[in-house]
């Protein structure tokens, strides 16, 4: 791509942005400037290339390094009485018989049931079906005691989030998101919040907020008042940008809307519903998170009351209400120990703190929300341990205990040949950056593997597989917490967000520490990111990749500009880069905004990207967050095909899987084993 060709294209776009009317889209105007000139089967080979390199050994331990979970298999587990299982949905009543309720094998190839949620008064379960995991959802539902006919003649259709029951249970809410062939290029569609009566099967609109963005529901009092509530990183849901409308029933039915809060707040989740007033954990009550209780009912101002108050040593970093008690996940500053506590909502008080380390786990690592069903007794979350991979802990919800449960498969991996390093370094501008450094025990490693994040305020945890594989590879492997990320609180996730560019030097210094600290690794190390950290590791291709050995962006937003405009999570991505709000929550997306996303748009650095060291491009062509598989990533592709030269540059495009495959921690370990002429020598125990 040309100079000049860029900066009329970039020139196009701020034109539009600033609202001059150009006869048509400035997407469509930049396609018809871009022609992607690359050769028919490019994409195609390249995969095979790089698939070429895959290391048997590799891709056997890969299928090694999985647990399985207690009744279930992985990544699904148990939720009150209802769970997924290999062959379906799966009903289990209370004197302990079992029947499956939908299969898998229900449904066309490639199609499964990922998901459920139960209504308020347990008679009913909503289900949804998604593609190879991708994030548009087919919901329908079914009666728990009368058997497994759908009740919906045509399911509900949306994406990620922004779904909710009624609160009579007989009726669902749901962000409607038009399908992409109903939408022109450069169009925003407007999602509508609608409700879909499970009675009559009748469908109308119930809150019409004419913006791109998800808004889920919550219904206070039968339908009578209803809260609409902003979710803008429904990926994720852990921290959010924060707004909330009330909406009165009207006589004829319809709702009168308007907005009651935050006016001047920038995060917060909504949690639920707790005796008619809304719980949000949010950075009002304090840089780490608390949780406020609002009441919205009333015709005069929310009353707002704090319910749990920040602490200084401790972000909360997940929060969620079951019946009468709130589950409050903690991690500490800056080790990110992980603890839990449960409180009393009638007597507001914990009646529960448990650290991680006291069940004999890893202290850190990620765990998932508990998400218990109506009447649940028991549930589980899922957690994330660097050595012994998923783990499912099981709370009592009456005690708030925890329980570690056995798994059906453990993996065979001995940490004991592990030595583990966590370290704090102060960056050139004074701000301080903590992470791990973990090899093998009485060995200098052959090269560093660099892992960051950074993006939607997510706290930053080693993938277990990857460290493993890493390990077993005879690297050093590092994870380096970045200001963007969850790790330590509001400023410290708006300012990283603000400022990317001085993101991707703190990386650089990083490299420089950690050369430093592990001298065998100097002039060998490899950076990874994936999602935004694969956009980061783009943009640090383009101003330090002289630097390193290798860089991996895996499945990476390639096309800012584009995905903002065009692209489906894009369209709600916003909050990812913390723009200014005004005082209904809105953003604020001006030139300004907009000159930084161009600041860092790979689209827009490409020609930077070059030097001495090798690119790993790995995306998936069934990727729908952030719009992969099309012209714009193949022409990127190509053209660093060419900057760089085949010897320099790896491309692959998955063909399974969505976002989250892993199918790339196998490419990625495979080329660096050829890269570095690497024996891999795995860490089992000893028989």
């Amino acid at each position: 791509m040309k100079d000049n060709l860029r900066f009329l294209v970039l020139f196009i776009v701020t034109l539009s942005m600033s609202g001059h009317a150009l006869g048509m889209s400035c997407e469509e105007l930049v396609l018809d400037l871009i022609k992607p000139s690359v050769p028919e089967d490019f994409v195609k080979e390249q995969s095979a290339r790089v698939e070429a390199k895959i290391a048997p050994e590799i891709k056997e331990r890969f299928e090694e390094l999985v647990t399985v979970l207690p009744d279930s298999s992985p990544e699904q587990f148990l939720r009150g009485e209802m769970y997924i299982t290999a062959k379906g949905l799966v009903w289990r009543d209370k004197g302990g018989i079992e029947t499956l309720m939908v299969k898998h094998s229900d449904f066309d190839e490639g199609y499964r049931i990922s998901g459920f949620t139960v209504s308020p008064d347990g008679s009913k379960v909503a289900y949804h079906v998604t593609f190879q995991g991708q994030d548009l959802k087919h919901w329908n539902a079914i009666e728990i005691r009368k058997g497994a006919n759908p009740i919906l003649e045509n399911p509900v259709i949306n994406r990620m989030q922004g779904f909710s029951w009624n609160a009579t249970s007989d009726g669902l809410y749901y962000s409607f998101w038009h399908p992409k062939d109903e939408v022109k290029r450069g169009e925003k569609p407007i999602l509508e919040t609608r409700f879909r009566s499970l009675l009559d099967g009748s469908d109308h609109l119930t809150f019409d907020h004419k913006k791109a963005e998800n808004f889920e529901i919550a219904d206070l009092d039968e339908g009578k008042t209803l809260v609409a509530y902003r979710v803008l990183n429904p990926a994720v849901g852990i921290k959010t940008t924060f707004s909330m409308y009330k909406g009165v029933r009207q006589d004829d039915g319809s709702y009168k809307w308007e907005v009651v809060y935050p006016r001047n707040k920038y995060v917060g989740v909504f949690l639920g519903i707790y005796q008619g007033k809304v719980l949000i954990q949010t950075a009002g009550e304090g840089n780490n998170y608390g949780i406020s209780s609002i009441d919205v009912r009333g015709d005069g101002e929310p009353v707002i009351e704090t319910l749990v108050p920040a602490r200084s040593d401790q972000v909360l970093h997940t929060a969620e209400v079951a019946k009468d008690r709130l589950i409050l996940q903690y991690h500490t500053i800056p080790h990110k120990y992980v603890s839990v506590d449960v409180m009393d909502l009638a007597k507001r008080e914990i009646i529960k703190s448990t650290s991680l380390e006291s069940l004999g786990v890893t202290p850190y690592g990620n765990l998932t929300r508990f998400l218990f069903s109506p009447g649940a007794e028991k549930d589980r979350a899922v957690f994330s341990d660097v050595y012994r991979g998923d783990l499912a802990i099981e709370m009592d919800l009456a005690s708030g205990s925890l329980e570690v449960l056995k798994n059906k498969k453990d993996i065979n991996f001995d940490e004991n040949k592990v030595e583990e390093e966590f370290f704090e370094f102060t960056a050139k501008d004074g701000r301080k950056l903590s992470g791990r450094i973990y090899k093998r025990k009485g060995e200098d490693p052959d090269f560093a593997f660099m892992r960051y994040y950074g993006w939607i305020s997510i706290k930053n945890s080693p993938e277990p597989r990857e460290i493993q594989m890493a390990l077993e590879l005879g690297g050093a492997y590092i994870t380096l917490d970045m200001p963007g990320g969850g790790e330590r609180g509001e400023d410290w996730f708006i300012d990283g967000s603000r400022n990317r560019l001085k993101m991707v030097d703190y990386l650089d210094q990083a490299r420089a520490f950690i050369e430093g600290k592990v001298p065998s690794v100097k002039n060998k190390m490899v950076a990874m990111g994936r999602s935004w950290g694969g956009l980061t590791s783009l943009v640090l291709a383009a101003k330090h990749g002289c630097k390193y050995c290798m860089i991996n962006p895996v499945v990476p937003v390639i096309d800012l500009i584009d995905m903002f405009m065009n692209g489906w999570f894009g369209r709600i991505a916003h909050s990812d880069l913390a723009p200014f709000i005004d005082e209904n929550g809105d953003y604020v997306l001006d030139k300004k905004f907009w000159d930084y996303v161009k600041s860092i748009d790979p689209m827009h650095l490409i020609d930077d990207i070059e030097g001495d060291f090798i690119l790993n491009l790995l995306t998936n062509g069934l990727d729908d967050r952030v719009d992969q598989g099309g012209k714009q990533e193949a022409e990127f592709a190509y053209e660093l095909f060419l900057q760089l030269g085949q010897e320099k540059f790896n491309y692959h495009r998955s063909t399974k899987g969505n976002h989250g495959n892993r199918f790339y921690q196998i490419l990625m370990m495979s080329i660096i084993k050829e890269h570095f002429n690497l024996e891999y020598r795995p860490l089992r125990k000893p028989n």
